[in-house]
């Protein structure tokens, strides 16, 4: 049977929440979860929920994830009819992760934790030497796959961690992307005006990207979908935010469940890292999230981004 984490885990980025107080011996949808993942059978679970007089409140969205964790639908129908108003739950008794259900995209949350790092990325992409991706709180955000102007990639893998490293502490801000012909500048700009120099996208690491992709990648694209990925991965990962620029992708529901899954498994401190919380994911939703470092998904052009 998965452990309590891992199945406290699981809950929480589905978004759902139990009884407390008097039904706290009851099953919840903890037990639920691990349960069908040691392979109990349906009927038992069921029997199991109307023995503990189980409730629960399920959202539409809800029953959608509870159905990608592999519950089976007999159950989840039997938990729709034990189900209970959310209004009838303390909000004092809430855990963090039903009192920030997705409701308000511009939702600030308490910040997590996030180290940026450049490692030797595993991609045989590389035109010069090995690969770097940038990595926050231990997760590849983007592969860079050309030295540019610098010495090696890996020297300029660092000097990208390094600068994102220092932008940490400048506050508040956005990224963006100055296009011209043959290459696209990522700046951060400070809420107060100020900015600051991230990145060049140019035609080698477009090049690069198109190789991976199915779209047609472009310094002009690939700067604009850099700055993008940072926007939501740092966002999520140092300000707490909701991803805004990637969740209607396609991919982009990794980024969404990640987010879920980060609020999920918090420490006492109120941390995690980006690469703990993505080990709770299902695998298709991990490889979304190497997906969206490695290459542009089609539909990012498509959708205006």
């Amino acid at each position: 049977m998965a452990s309590t984490r891992q199945s406290v885990a699981i809950l929480a980025i589905a978004g759902l929440w139990v009884l407390p107080g008097a039904l706290a011996q009851a099953v919840t949808v903890y037990d639920v979860i691990a349960l069908t993942r040691a392979d109990i059978g349906a009927s038992r679970i069921i029997e199991v929920m109307d023995a503990t007089g189980a409730r629960f409140a399920l959202s539409a969205e809800d029953v959608l994830l509870l159905d990608q964790v592999g519950v089976e639908e007999a159950v989840i129908q039997r938990m729709l009819e034990a189900a209970v108003a959310p209004a009838q739950l303390r909000s004092t008794e809430m855990p963090a992760v039903a009192r920030t259900a997705r409701t308000d995209r511009e939702t600030v949350r308490s910040p997590v934790f996030g180290v940026v790092d450049a490692v030797t990325a595993d991609d045989t992409a590389a035109t010069d030497d090995e690969a770097r991706a940038l990595t926050l709180g231990g997760l590849p955000i983007l592969i860079l796959r050309d030295r540019g102007s610098y010495a090696s990639t890996a020297l300029r893998a660092r000097v990208l961690a390094d600068r994102l490293a220092r932008l940490m502490s400048v506050g508040d801000g956005r990224f963006e992307a100055s296009v011209s012909d043959m290459s696209a500048s990522i700046v951060f700009v400070a809420t107060g005006g100020e900015t600051h120099p991230v990145l060049e996208a140019t035609a080698a690491d477009a090049l690069a990207y198109d190789r991976r992709s199915v779209a047609r990648v472009t310094p002009t694209l690939l700067g604009r979908y850099w700055a993008a990925v940072l926007e939501d991965f740092t966002g999520l990962a140092v300000r707490g935010r909701e991803p805004r620029r990637l969740d209607d992708l396609h991919q982009g529901d990794a980024i969404v469940l990640l987010d879920r899954a980060m609020r999920a498994v918090r420490d006492a401190d109120g941390r995690t890292t980006m690469a703990t919380a993505s080990t709770y994911l299902p695998g298709p939703v991990r490889q979304h999230l190497a997906g969206l470092a490695g290459s542009v998904p089609e539909d990012f052009e498509r959708l205006g981004r």
